[in-house]
């Protein structure tokens, strides 16, 4: 046993290395900081009374797991199957009751449920959050996203909270296959069409593009429906923005150290750039939502309704591990083209909808895009803010 604390020791000062750590510096407080970790994983794996609780694999993802959670909500430890699982989101199938959640004061709260999906059919709400998964509560689970995940055919046990319910809804619901359309596009009326954007995908910049260029030369006004989104792939709602600006900045990302940004910008090809747009938010709209709003807002290139967004304005990234897990990491804060920020604050829209009933939201929307249809705006280009460069 001193042996294998031996080398873990010696694998954790070579990952130091590898990272750009010299020596001097392990010699002082990262060194001590490694001896600490092996030494602690090694007394819990010895001591601990529960011996098939404290394998050194499941005591290191722990670790991980602890450990990102301890910087920012958004920066987590996946599994091998979870990081799979991941991957297989991201191209819009995936095993499941047909929910997308996000993670907020212990409890998991749902942002979407997929029509037609197993939590529909069970009557899952959006809004309802999940307080114990199979019996366990959210808290006492390592990760509350993995315990979702479970094989095609399986069943797994959901505690709701309601804000209509006394007391908490209990829900059996079997996994499947779920099939999620990242846009769905329907025609509010002549020229006008209404683009419902589930998610960022990797198939969603393709899917916006077609569904407007089968209007054509009838195309008048494009209804963007970012309600209930929690975000997705950064580079996707780069490309949108590229697809309804001439010029411009895009986006600002601003990464680790003195001067790390990075600046997207406007091709020029913007096929749909004199197309008047409509946008419709809610406080699920998060992450990519809020770039997409937020950039034909600070254009003037479009019209936010509706009402603030959920205020997550970082950058992850997805890095793999040798166990065949991954990190997912905040690399960067983005920053809208007038040097706004949504981190912790959100977006508020030009016009807000919140005195009125929300399923009067699309009409009212529509109405809008009705009265704009007439305009064709033509986006500024804006400088980049000098502040990025000192």
């Amino acid at each position: 046993m001193i042996k294998k604390v031996f080398l873990f020791i010696f694998v954790l000062s070579s990952v130091g290395f590898a990272a750009s750590v010299d020596k001097e510096t392990l010699k002082g407080e990262s060194f001590k900081s490694f001896q600490t970790l092996a030494k602690g994983l090694f007394l819990l794996e010895s001591l601990y009374v529960e011996q098939s609780k404290s394998k050194l694999f499941s005591l290191v993802e722990n670790a991980l797991r602890g450990a990102a959670r301890g910087l920012d909500p958004h920066s987590n430890y996946l599994g091998p199957d979870a990081l799979k699982q991941f991957r297989v989101n991201t191209k819009g199938k995936f095993g499941g009751i047909g929910v997308i959640v996000t993670q907020k004061n212990q409890r998991l709260v749902i942002v979407r449920v997929v029509d037609g999906s197993p939590a529909m059919r069970a009557g899952i709400k959006k809004g309802d959050q999940i307080i114990a998964i199979n019996k366990t509560k959210v808290e006492n689970l390592g990760d509350p996203m993995k315990a979702m995940q479970g094989a095609v055919g399986s069943k797994i046990g959901l505690s709701v909270l309601r804000s209509s319910a006394q007391r908490p809804l209990e829900f059996s619901v079997r996994r499947e296959i779920v099939k999620l359309k990242s846009v769905v596009a329907s025609e509010l009326s002549e020229g006008l069409i209404r683009l419902k954007v589930n998610s960022f995908q990797e198939d969603t910049s393709i899917a916006i593009s077609q569904a407007i260029s089968r209007l054509g030369s009838k195309a008048r006004g494009v209804l963007v429906d970012l309600r209930g989104n929690p975000g997705g792939l950064l580079s996707k709602s780069i490309e949108i923005m590229d697809m309804f600006l001439a010029s411009g900045v895009i986006l600002f990302t601003v990464g680790r150290g003195k001067g790390n940004v990075q600046v997207e910008y406007a091709s020029s090809t913007a096929p749909f750039s004199r197309i008047p747009v409509v946008v419709l938010v809610d406080g699920a709209s998060a992450s990519a939502s809020e770039i997409v709003a937020g950039v034909f807002q600070d254009y003037k290139r479009g019209l936010v309704m509706g009402e603030k967004t959920f205020g997550k304005g970082s950058v992850q990234t997805l890095v793999g591990l040798p166990n065949g897990g991954g990190l997912k990491v905040t690399v960067a804060k983005y920053r809208l083209p007038l040097d706004r920020t949504v981190q912790g604050v959100g977006l508020m829209p030009d016009v807000d909808l919140t005195k009125i009933p929300k399923k009067n939201w699309l009409n009212t929307a529509h109405k809008a895009l009705v009265s704009m249809s007439q305009l064709r705006p033509q986006a500024k280009t804006y400088k980049v803010p000098p502040q990025f460069y000192n």
